[in-house]
């Protein structure tokens, strides 16, 4: 017998437009991504990270992480995520 998962796209796009999204996420895969517009601050258990526009991060699997993501003056808060398996 087999059995079909959902799976998750591989590629991201991510869109807010309103004032900030904050959250906390369980982070299960490998993800590299670019901030396009925007800023955002995301913590984990040690650390602090800040990351604004034009900014690469890479985010390690199997941790949580706290985030809150910040739209820039009269715009909308854009990145875009590619997540490694």
């Amino acid at each position: 017998m087999t059995t079909k998962t959902a799976s998750k796209p591989k590629i991201l796009y991510s869109c807010y437009y309103t004032r900030s999204r904050e959250g906390e996420n369980f982070i299960p895969e490998h993800v590299f991504s670019y901030k396009i517009a925007g800023e955002m601050i995301a913590s984990d258990s040690k650390n602090t990270y800040h990351s604004k526009e034009g900014d690469f991060r890479f985010n390690k699997r199997n941790h949580l992480a706290k985030f809150v993501k910040i739209p820039p003056e009269g715009g909308e808060f854009k990145t875009i995520s590619l997540f490694l398996d």
